[in-house]
């Protein structure tokens, strides 16, 4: 995006088109399979659903988060200390989880596993430790808390057999 403007960029570079007035960044945008392109304005707590196709607006949702993940016709908000699921189509929230860990959206974007759950990864200062929670993409239910000895130090990813990868400044 230019500016404060998000815009889509056609294969040969031309510009397909331009939505002024969001300011999106830092992991503020998403993109369905079934055709719509999400922007979080981090000024205005806005997130928008617009069309692939020319950018018309299809609806809008208040939000206090940005980090965006988008899956099976769900878009996935994350913030600091929460999670909202919304439906991609209409914006209506689905479900929200209130989490113990911090810092869940500003520097790393969970992941979904074969077992359809959300796997968050933060710090909890109550219990002085980095853990990864796994949530229930269909019901925001907590299904699983581990405790893991590693200061952050860049994304969560997830292989192909299940096993995860994290950025740590001390072993793990």
């Amino acid at each position: 995006h230019y500016g404060n403007s998000l815009c889509a960029i056609n294969p040969d570079g031309s510009l397909k088109w331009k939505k002024d007035s969001i300011y999106s960044s830092y992991g503020g945008n998403a993109i369905s399979d079934e055709g719509e392109v999400f922007a979080f304005d981090r000024f205005s707590s806005i997130l928008y659903g617009l069309s692939q196709e020319d950018g018309s607006l299809l609806w809008t949702a208040s939000i206090s988060q940005g980090r965006l993940l988008c899956s099976t016709g769900v878009i996935y908000a994350i913030g600091y200390d929460e999670v909202r699921a919304l439906d991609s189509k209409t914006g209506i929230q689905l479900w929200s989880y209130q989490s113990s860990l911090q810092s869940l959206g500003r520097e790393n974007t969970p992941v979904i596993n074969s077992s359809n759950q959300l796997l968050l990864w933060g710090y909890s200062s109550s219990e002085s430790s980095h853990k990864i929670e796994a949530i229930s993409i269909a019901t925001g239910s907590k299904q699983l808390s581990i405790a893991v000895q590693s200061s952050y130090q860049g994304e969560m990813l997830l292989g192909s057999d299940g096993v995860i990868y994290l950025g740590s400044s001390n072993s793990i």
